[in-house]
């Protein structure tokens, strides 16, 4: 469905999502980024108003399109329930005059003719939906509240005028299809964006638990707005993300999570396929030996682990690579670590970061951010202030969003995004919707 100048409806309503997201940045920034201007405050939250409005104005008249083209669709089984409804009239009056004994003459005995279909406005006859519903928007459509005040009929719905956008897809969704996440986020996801998040929750494990803005999302709270297999799904990977060391069958075809219940001392029996696994070497288990013989292959890993200056976190046996960014580490399991020795993070004396590794995450933002020939000179003052910045930066809450408009690519899920991203204003780091609401906040 196009708008003004072949844009499309979807696009307006992105338009909006982005300035409400730059809106609330800006807001929850308080002193840092408002100062103490109370007017400029104000104006800001006008602001926002008046696009949730303009938001709102969008939803109705896809509303409006959606249920105009649904009468025209459907003006064929109108018809012939009408038309039904007056065979039925028909037949039990003439059961009532038969069971009177009345005679009845023979050409009453016919299917009576059906009743043209009622249009929602009689004087008026069935239409296609407009094409250009962002052409009311923008030259003087009025909302779904003064049409609610008017004295225009029209199907009314408390849920379609009391809708709100979900922060994932940006559609304005009615009330009781929108899950709202606890305080202090308070953002909003529909039905098939929380079943989105909670999915890909149990197959990326840095989603998990889902979280908006640093706030959980128990599965206790989204039960009701998620199908049952979803629900059930996601209590066993609850189960199984929530053990440390875990054990999974050694066969390859299987790889089952063997469940702490299923494993005695150091053989864990996979329920599935019903083979065994050792817990030590995670390979096949050793049938009347004492202990367990390291695995070759485990050797092998450690051994390219090594060279490659690897580390392991302890609590899960996960290998990690620190390519750029500091030494502390965050691995899916939850665990935090040295990325120097291994210990659990701030219980050893290794230093924060790395001097190269500053320096090359530096590089990559300036390479981006300036034009490619810079002087040898300008170059080394930006590098360094970039080096500062993520020193200072290198245990950054992600509190603040700027975006980037052109194709980027997210460094946290590598997603390729053709129009915009968004760009933490700390520590520069670039994220897509989804990382920026459910992974890094």
């Amino acid at each position: 469905m196009n708008g003004i100048g072949g844009i499309e409806n979807e696009n307006f309503r992105l338009l909006i999502q982005i300035q409400l997201d730059d809106l609330d940045s800006l807001l929850q920034a308080g002193e840092t980024g408002l100062g103490n201007d109370a007017s400029q405050s104000a104006a800001l939250k006008l602001y926002r108003a008046e696009l949730l409005e303009h938001a709102q104005i969008l939803a109705d008249g896809a509303m409006c399109a959606s249920l105009s083209r649904a009468a025209v669709a459907d003006s064929s089984a109108i018809r012939a329930a009408v038309q039904a409804e007056n065979q039925a009239i028909q037949d039990r009056r003439l059961a009532e005059a038969l069971s009177r004994g009345e005679t009845i003459p023979a050409d009453s005995i016919s299917s009576a003719p059906a009743a043209p279909p009622q249009s929602l406005h009689p004087s008026r006859r069935p239409q296609a939906a407009s094409s250009t519903p962002s052409q009311d928007f923008l030259f003087g459509a009025r909302s779904s509240a003064w049409a609610s005040s008017s004295q225009v009929p029209r199907l009314q719905s408390k849920s379609a005028t009391q809708g709100k956008p979900c922060v994932a897809c940006g559609d304005v969704i009615p009330q009781s299809d929108v899950l709202t996440c606890p305080p202090p986020c308070t953002h909003g996801y529909c039905r098939e964006c929380l079943e989105s998040l909670f999915k890909a929750a149990m197959t990326d494990e840095s989603l998990f638990p889902p979280r908006c803005c640093s706030t959980p999302i128990s599965i206790e709270t989204a039960s009701r707005y998620l199908p049952r297999s979803v629900v059930n799904d996601f209590l066993e990977k609850r189960v199984e993300f929530s053990t440390p060391n875990r054990t999974y069958c050694y066969q390859p075809t299987c790889s089952a999570f063997i469940r702490p219940e299923n494993i005695f001392r150091t053989v864990a029996t996979c329920t599935k396929c019903g083979d065994r696994t050792c817990t030590i070497c995670k390979s096949r288990s050793h049938p009347g030996q004492a202990e367990c013989p390291e695995d070759p292959s485990v050797r092998q890993m450690a051994e390219i682990a090594a060279q490659n200056g690897w580390q392991k976190c302890r609590p899960c046996g996960r290998y990690i690579e620190l390519d750029t960014g500091c030494n502390h580490m965050t691995c899916p399991c939850g665990a935090q670590f040295c990325y120097v020795c291994g210990q659990r993070w701030k219980g050893c004396s290794c230093p924060q970061w790395q001097e190269e590794r500053l320096i090359s995450r530096a590089a990559v933002i300036v390479d981006r951010n300036h034009d490619a020939f810079l002087g040898a000179a300008q170059r080394r003052a930006l590098l360094e202030r970039e080096r500062r910045n993520l020193m200072a930066n290198h245990q950054c809450q992600h509190r603040s969003w700027g975006y980037r408009s052109g194709p980027n690519q997210c460094e946290e899920c590598h997603d390729e995004l053709p129009s915009y991203i968004y760009e933490c204003q700390q520590c520069q780091i670039l994220a897509c919707r989804r990382c920026r609401h459910n992974r890094l906040s």
